[in-house]
């Protein structure tokens, strides 16, 4: 429900307002109604208010009879004014500084002057309760706060934290912040009279190969053939905004940078970048659309926050996201911001996924079929939304549909979706789908017409070009003209290229009441033109109920022959929303595009009237598309590497639909023909079985009548190797072997460089030696089978392989090193002075004796041994040196040994480093519960982290002993749906844990060790308890515990995996053999396959174990089969619960067994009893459980 005061103060402007209408009828077009504003001109300029003031300046809506000339406008804005916002009719929000002269008002035509009340300062979702629960925290709500743009932000932000309980977020380039308020609070915000607008944050956001490549005509444009286009978006920077972490992956070596970036909550924005550019490095056909763009991935926040920072700073021009923030949500103050940014960022475009609610009613009016493009960010005029094609090209039926709330034309336009390939984590691919797989492939071609049209020009494009020239270059999809299903139509980058290439575009401003001419010569035989003008529009009020600011009219003119825009009617009707568009007068949209068929030859002059331009003057760009009857070839274009018997799809453009194709392909450049097959009129793609032959100067060609098209170049039919495998590395060259491909007469070889797999030679064999100089650091590297006079053409390549680094069969003459430090070890309990031991190696072939070893620890003095003994090729020995090394005092020791052998080969095999954390000795009992450690970093990079711990507890090397760190934290671990929402004892303390969501978290192992612990002999029975929590997916894994006497590790003390719950539950070790002794504990925990894995540990306890809990007895008494037919063996899987009885009740609480146990499993029979349910009571001393158990 609506807060009453809202109620009152609407009444009030509508009492106040009613008794006007009839004197004077000019409407103000808000959300909430229309309005009619007295005509009260002579009143304002009589009167001596100007309250509220707030720096210097106050704020009124002033309507105008008519909206001002340029002229004028320019004169008031001399005269200090300011015009903020537009809302039709006639009306604008206008700044005032105070000394302004009123009476020069009326001579610009004022007619009205309104106060702004609070009303107009709120929307009708900040002001609805209850709130809803995404847009709470903590009890409170979170707006966003939008001031005066004229005013100081930084001032205004210090004067509005009474009123808020804190910042989350600022956008100073637009006046804004995200802030959290008490809910009895938001009505005070008021009081701070530099608030222009308080809005509810949005809705968290949700996320919505080759196949694409080639649907989008991105082959085209970056062609594999010598001479062909290579427009891959060198050069220009695209930001993906999704869930976080993306990789490890190679194809995106040396293209991508991820700052600030440190959750991980899944792959979903792996796929995302990858077709925007992933470069294919490990599968060839896995490209994105551009290849050479750098990309910044950033983590999406439903504010798209910082973006002109990063446009800024970073040169990112195309910000990509595939998230939804609610549904037809209409113009927000989010699409406020988006349409201001790049209106005054002129090379700036937001590229944003349509959503995936079809079959969703949004309450648009018209059904589940319409009106539901998710988020108001989509609804923006100056944004691109993506609909999603299927891989057959059709619509899919998630993808969602328009119109806008205001009803214009949404989505924008529709690409390749479902069915997609892309980049996932850890150097693999998986499938995506969804507009947010269509998303991307649109910010991919941007990235390539960015490309194309700076090689061209020398100077980055202004956005609203290309976005004009995407549109109108689409293929036009589903109904004739535009529509509210696939926008504009399907990209075609190859068309948009050409209009980039042959200038087919051209820009100029224009005012109100003007008419610009532009004349455009068709040439002959044109089946269709295709004109659409297009401007990045002025950002709308939210008050207002029509987003469009300023209102161009476009026609095209030859003679008496006057030809209009596509219109569609918005009318919230099922049947009228899917009619096809007409020709007409457009009201609503930014765009407008005019299409002629058969056009006559000839000069055609375009006319652009500025039919109300209140925000002038304003730029506008105009482009044009020449389509004739003919037939063009996209896939395969030229340079391609098929491979026998795999199926391609052949995909052509064409115009019309009458008459079949006709498909043949040449293996010999053209010499002989042979057929594929035949494809209806309708078709724009056919799927051909590639056959079995092998040649470097194959052809497609297909033709239709008289016209036809041939592949621009030949390429190759030939299989890919197989059995890629590294042979041998030595420290200046990693030999490769491969299985050879019939047919082949020479091979590529591939190493990955800086960004690409680059070719590094050829050969005849089926092994070759790649150049390296530094064998220890890890290589991927492919080949490609090559068939002899291929005019250039290479079979496709293996997948990428990759090789972890080392000396690999390559036995040097000299060569030598140490494997190992023995002792201490990072499980050692060594105090004082100790000896240093390691193990020296013989990796040579010729023996070696009387070599010189060394070690150090920290930066102290190098001591110095030798090995007299020989040492024969391939043999080791240990060896302890002659000085001990004092370990007086606790604190972490790096330990370095190596040898030194005169002519040794290779000094990488050389050293061994070891650290050893010498802490004190504890003593049971034991205890504890991490309350004294301090919080570690919640960082996603899962190896990158290192948590040092307190206490004498340890972590394990990262990357060398182990994977990842336990991590102290408090509250809940960073992903919801695993972890524990706190520590085991308050909720609100301390506990260690294994992160599982981010980059390299997920299957990986994370070791802890404890200080050194002498049980002594003032515990009889030692027994270790300790609380572990592991809930999440099912491929949660292992948790395990070890224990170290001094000399051995007793693996497997406790294990557990699998998801036990979302609960903090007991584990326990019995410590009695090891009465005595000085231990330490190794807690090893393994996160599962997928990010909801983690595992928690807390209140570790070594004491004397005289007595049990509940908890103890339950977790040790197990009952199998359950259900059963009244046999079942009752286990007790704790060496100290004794003096164990059962006793087995019915459901109407009659005993039908009682009996005392004394084995580890105990067979129950029941006899004579009845099917049904029955308690099990089991009792040892003061401790009693019960269980149920079903008897069939």
């Amino acid at each position: 429900m609506k807060k009453i005061y809202y109620i009152i103060i609407s009444l009030l402007i509508t009492s106040n307002l009613v008794g006007q209408q009839a004197q004077n009828r000019l409407p103000v077009d808000l959300k909430t109604g229309t309005k009619f504003y007295p005509k009260n001109i002579d009143n304002f300029i009589s009167s001596s208010s100007i309250q509220p003031v707030v720096e210097g300046r106050y704020y009124r809506f002033v309507q105008f009879e008519q909206i001002p000339t340029q002229e004028n406008k320019d004169r008031m804005i001399q005269l200090g004014l300011e015009f903020q916002e537009y809302i039709p009719m006639n009306t604008y929000l206008v700044s005032f500084p105070v000394n302004f002269d009123k009476k020069t008002l009326k001579s610009f035509g004022a007619r009205s002057v309104v106060e702004v009340l609070n009303s107009d300062r709120i929307t009708d979702m900040a002001i609805s309760t209850p709130y809803p629960d995404w847009a709470m925290e903590e009890n409170e709500v979170v707006l966003y706060v939008s001031f005066y743009q004229d005013l100081d932000f930084n001032t205004q932000l210090e004067k509005l934290r009474p009123y808020i309980s804190k910042v989350k977020s600022t956008n100073e380039f637009v006046k804004k912040a995200l802030v959290v308020v008490s809910p009895t609070g938001v009505t005070k915000l008021f009081r701070h009279t530099g608030i222009r607008m308080i809005d509810l944050t949005p809705e968290p956001g949700k996320p919505e190969h080759d196949l694409s490549r080639n649907m989008h005509r991105s082959t085209s444009i970056n062609t594999r053939y010598k001479g062909g286009r290579k427009y891959d978006g060198t050069g220009v920077v695209v930001a993906v905004n999704d869930d976080g972490i993306v990789g490890p992956h190679i194809d995106f070596t040396g293209r991508m940078t991820q700052p600030g970036v440190t959750a991980d909550l899944g792959s979903h924005g792996d796929m995302v970048a990858g077709i925007v550019g992933g470069a294919g490095n490990v599968d060839p056909t896995m490209k994105g659309m551009a290849t050479g763009a750098d990309i910044i991935i950033r983590q999406y926040s439903s504010s798209l926050p910082n973006t002109v920072n990063v446009h800024t700073n970073d040169s990112a021009v195309i910000f990509s996201s595939s998230y939804s923030n609610g549904c037809n949500a209409g113009y927000t103050s989010l699409a406020r911001t988006v349409d201001q940014e790049i209106r005054l960022n002129p090379t700036l475009i937001q590229v944003f996924s349509a959503g995936n609610s079809n079959n969703n009613n949004c309450g648009y009016g018209a059904g589940t079929q319409w009106g539901n493009i998710t988020g108001g960010h989509k609804q923006a005029k100056n944004v691109i939304a993506t609909a999603n094609l299927e891989t057959g090209t059709n619509l899919a039926t998630s993808s969602s549909r328009g119109p806008a709330d205001d009803g214009r034309i949404k989505p924008d336009i529709a690409a390749h979706g479902n069915g997609n390939f892309s980049t996932d984590p850890n150097h693999t691919y998986a499938y995506g789908s969804g507009t947010s797989a269509a998303a991307p492939g649109i910010s991919g071609v941007l990235a390539q017409m960015y490309h194309a049209y700076e090689a061209k020009s020398g100077v980055r494009p202004e956005s609203g070009l290309m976005k004009a020239i995407i549109l109108n270059s689409a293929d036009d999809f589903g109904n004739v003209g535009p529509d509210f299903k696939y926008g504009f139509g399907r990209v075609n980058a190859l068309r948009a290229i050409r209009a980039i290439e042959q200038n087919r575009y051209f820009s100029s401003t224009i005012t109100t009441g003007n008419t610009n001419s532009h004349n455009i010569s068709i040439p002959a035989n044109v089946k269709e033109v295709k004109v659409m003008v297009y401007w990045h529009d002025y950002e709308a009020s939210t008050s207002a109920s029509k987003a469009l600011v300023n209102n161009l009219d476009a026609r095209l003119e030859r003679g008496t022959n006057t030809y209009l825009p596509w219109i569609l009617d918005p009318t919230p009707n099922a049947t009228t929303l899917d009619n096809p568009a007409i020709k007409g007068v457009d009201t609503l949209n930014n765009v407008e595009q005019i299409s002629v068929n058969n056009p006559v030859a000839g000069t055609y002059s375009l006319k652009v009237n500025g039919l109300a331009v209140p925000q002038g003057p304003q730029k506008y760009f105009v482009t044009y598309e020449f389509i004739y009857d003919e037939v063009e070839l996209i896939n395969p274009n030229g340079g391609e590497g098929f491979v026998p018997g795999v199926t391609e799809r052949l995909f052509w453009d064409s115009y019309g639909t009458t008459g079949n194709f006709s498909l043949s392909y040449s293996i010999d450049s053209g010499s002989t023909w042979n057929a594929i097959g035949t494809s209806a009129g309708t078709a724009t793609y056919r799927d051909w079985a590639v056959p079995n032959v092998v040649t470097g100067k194959a052809l497609v060609r297909i033709i239709r009548g008289s016209i036809g098209d041939t592949s621009d170049h030949t390429f190759s039919i030939i299989r890919k190797p197989t059995n890629l495998t590294v042979t041998k590395v030595c420290p200046t060259f990693m030999e490769v072997s491969w299985t050879g491909v019939t047919g082949a007469d020479e091979y590529e070889v591939y190493l990955l460089g800086n960004k690409y797999m680059d070719s590094v030679g050829r050969t005849s064999s089926t092994t070759f030696q790649i150049p390296i100089t530094d064998p220890s650091i890890g290589q991927w590297f492919s080949v490609a089978a090559v068939k002899s006079n291929s005019q250039n053409n290479v079979g496709r390549r293996a997948d990428a392989q990759f090789y972890a680094g080392g000396l690999l069969n390559c036995v040097l003459p000299l060569d030598g090193g140490v494997s190992s430090i023995i002792s201490p070890t990072s499980s050692a309990c060594e105090s004082g002075l100790s000896d240093i031991t390691i193990r020296a190696n013989n990796f040579g072939a010729t023996t070696v004796s009387n070599f010189t070893v060394k070690y150090q620890v920290n930066s102290g003095p190098v001591q110095t041994g030798t090995i007299s003994a020989s040492l024969s090729s391939g043999n080791s020995t240990p060896y302890t040196f002659p000085v001990q090394f004092n370990f007086g005092s606790p604190g972490t020791y790096v330990i370095k040994a190596w040898t030194e052998i005169t002519g040794d080969g290779y000094a990488l095999n050389d050293t061994a480093v070891s650290v050893y954390n010498y802490t004190p000795i504890q003593s049971a009992p034991f205890y504890e519960n991490f309350n004294s450690f301090i919080n570690c970093s919640d960082a996603s990079d899962c190896e990158d982290v290192t948590c040092n711990l307190s206490n004498g507890f340890t972590n394990i090397e990262n990357r060398v002993k182990d994977d990842i760190d336990w991590r102290t934290n408090s509250g809940r671990t960073p992903s919801n749906g695993t972890g524990p929402s706190g520590d085991h004892t308050s909720g609100f303390a301390r506990y260690l844990y294994l992160e599982a969501s981010g980059t390299a978290c997920t299957g990986k192992t994370g070791v802890l060790l404890t200080p050194c612990i002498d049980l002594g002999t003032s515990i009889g029975t030692p027994f270790l308890s300790f609380w572990y929590h592991m809930y999440g997916g099912n491929s949660m894994d292992t948790l395990r515990v070890d224990v170290y006497d001094g000399t051995t590790w007793y693996i497997d003390q406790f294990k557990i995996g699998g998801n036990q719950g979302n609960q903090w539950k007991k584990g326990q070790v019995d410590l009695t053999s090891f009465s005595g002794d000085i231990i330490k504990l190794r807690f090893t925990g393994t996160t599962g396959g997928n990010w909801d894995t983690d595992i928690a540990i807390d209140d570790i306890n070594i004491s004397d174990h005289t007595s049990i809990d509940d908890e103890e007895l339950n977790q040790a008494v197990s009952i199998y089969p359950n259900p059963n037919m009244g046999e079942f063996d009752l286990t007790i899987d704790n060496p100290k619960i004794d003096q164990v009885r059962v006793t087995i009740f019915d459901v109407y609480g009659r005993k039908v067994y009682s009996n005392s146990l004394v084995n580890k499993v105990n067979r129950i029979e029941l006899n004579g009893v009845s099917a049904g349910m029955y308690s099990v009571r089991i009792s040892s001393k003061d401790q009693t459980i019960t269980k149920k158990i079903v008897v069939n």
